[in-house]
């Protein structure tokens, strides 16, 4: 697997454990301020609407 793949898996696997438990301080660091988030059903919600921002 490239490096820049491996980035990819690895930069989603730690948002997604950052997100189940909630670390609001680390999704902070990580995301940025314009983030938005696409849920399955078409919603899109922005880091203030999740309460991370």
């Amino acid at each position: 697997m490239n490096n820049k793949k491996q980035q990819v898996i690895e930069i989603t696997d730690t948002l997604t454990e950052l997100m189940i438990v909630r670390d609001v301080n680390d999704l902070n660091k990580l995301l940025d301020t314009n983030f938005s988030l696409s849920h399955i059903k078409g919603y899109v919600q922005s880091k203030i609407e999740m309460k991370i921002g």
